[in-house]
């Protein structure tokens, strides 16, 4: 994590560094906040999102007619799962997580992740011969958790730029 700086009240100067980490804020400070209420409540839908999205890969895989499937179609759902997870990691804010995915660490990298999760969503069309996939339900649920996590990585990449 990163360090701020407090200001010295003697001198006026900047010096002395506190841990950005010791930093909490209590949910009177988010209430009475207008501008956390939006990011909290994005840090929610994102992450139910990208736990969304990592359980429709799961849910791909299993349906899987293994005979036919191909080997990148299997490594591409496979790596949604994973990237759902990831989702969901970075959203509960773990000061250990962000040790090893600093990028996810600033909003326009979260923003950036997110649409690309998007889009692996969407990237390959299912023709397969499951009721389940290729079922109404299943498409329009794939497609709202898609156009979910497009609306939270543009929204976290406008709040960064």
């Amino acid at each position: 994590m990163g360090v701020g700086y407090s200001k010295n009240e003697l001198t006026g100067g900047w010096n002395k560094k506190i841990p950005l980490d010791s930093i909490t804020l209590t949910s009177a400070e988010i209430k009475g906040n207008y501008f956390l209420r939006p990011c909290s409540a994005l840090n929610v839908v994102s992450g139910f999102a990208g736990g969304a999205a990592a359980a429709f890969h799961l849910v791909l895989l299993a349906f899987e007619n293994w005979d036919d499937a191909f080997f990148d179609y299997i490594i591409i759902r496979a790596y949604g799962v994973v990237l759902g997870l990831v989702i969901v990691l970075q959203e509960m804010e773990n000061p250990w997580f962000f040790r090893y995915f600093g990028a996810l660490e600033s909003w326009i990298g979260r923003g950036l992740f997110l649409v690309f999760n998007a889009a692996l969503i969407g990237c390959l069309e299912e023709y397969r011969f499951s009721p389940v996939i290729n079922s109404k339900l299943f498409v329009s649920c794939k497609s709202a958790v898609s156009v979910v996590l497009y609306v939270c990585g543009i929204a976290y990449g406008c709040l960064g730029a």
